[in-house]
């Protein structure tokens, strides 16, 4: 265990984070879980295990279906998949905090993996204790937190949730935009966390090392120079990324201008503060950021 690594990834939501998912689940060096975002350390202290458990037994009621269907390579590979659904639903069903179980499933199936990792975006929006705990996991712990245009990554986010609920383009887009101006009136905490880079920012600044955070911009991360200080940062070896690959791109949706605009004043404290403590924003972002004339 001392010659492993624990990577977290977290967040931001819908800023890469199932690329990097995708990326490390197929390199040599890295053992990821069979399913993204275990959200074991959120739900630990928000009180949502019982949530968890049906997310994981509706997944496995999948795989289950799945199984019966498959070919024989692809049943063998499902077992595999099934078995380790159980093995975190037995982790999950203690309701209460079990560092060393976490561990011990993270690490089971790892080999000589040098690198284990967990991705859950929403690990942002925990509390700086939480991230110092996380940190002491093992001898050595590195957090991941990817960004995206501020205005880019909350309509992403936003279009996700819509086509959750709804399935046909007409009754999305406008689901979309109710979520939307939830959002602007203060009625959705959660997409206002996610938006919160600096407050993210701020509290891994203050709980971890800096040596031992990653920090990159969507709009950088598909190519060879961020991926390759990506990986020496973890210390595995660098193996070029399918950079063009979308991952759960979404479906596309239209923002209004007049809703643009508001999210452009709303977001704009995010614009100066990441860049006051990041440098130099991405083109994209230095676009968004500017009102059109």
């Amino acid at each position: 265990m001392a010659e492993t690594t624990f990577m977290f990834g977290v967040g931001a939501t819908k800023a890469g984070t199932s690329w990097l998912y995708q990326y490390m689940q197929q390199h040599p060096d890295c053992h990821m879980p069979g399913f993204k975002e275990l959200h074991y350390f959120d739900a630990i202290d928000n009180g949502k295990l019982k949530r968890e458990r049906v997310r994981i037994v509706t997944m496995r009621k999948e795989l289950v279906a799945k199984r019966k269907v498959a070919g024989s390579a692809q049943a063998v590979r499902l077992a595999m998949r099934i078995k380790e659904c159980d093995q975190w639903l037995a982790l999950l069903r203690q309701d209460v905090e079990d560092v060393a179980g976490y561990s011990e499933f993270m690490t089971a199936r790892a080999g000589m993996a040098r690198l284990v990792g967990d991705i859950t975006p929403s690990y942002a929006l925990l509390s700086e204790e939480r991230l110092t705990r996380m940190a002491q996991l093992a001898p050595r712990v590195r957090f991941v937190y990817l960004l995206r245009d501020p205005i880019d990554r909350l309509w992403s986010n936003v279009r996700m949730m819509a086509t959750r609920t709804k399935s046909e383009p007409e009754a999305a887009q406008a689901e979309a935009l109710r979520i939307f101006d939830r959002f602007v009136a203060g009625q959705d905490v959660g997409l206002t966390g996610r938006s919160d880079y600096a407050g993210a920012l701020g509290r891994m600044n203050r709980a971890l090392r800096p040596e031992d955070v990653f920090v990159a911009f969507f709009e950088e991360l598909f190519s060879d120079a961020v991926v390759s200080r990506l990986c020496a940062f973890l210390g595995i070896a660098f193996r070029p990324g399918a950079y063009d690959k979308v991952e759960h791109g979404g479906v596309p949706m239209r923002l209004d201008d007049g809703r643009r605009s508001v999210a452009r004043r709303l977001l704009a404290p995010q614009y100066e503060q990441v860049q006051e403590l990041l440098g130099e924003l991405p083109a994209r972002w230095q676009t968004n950021r500017m009102e059109p004339k």
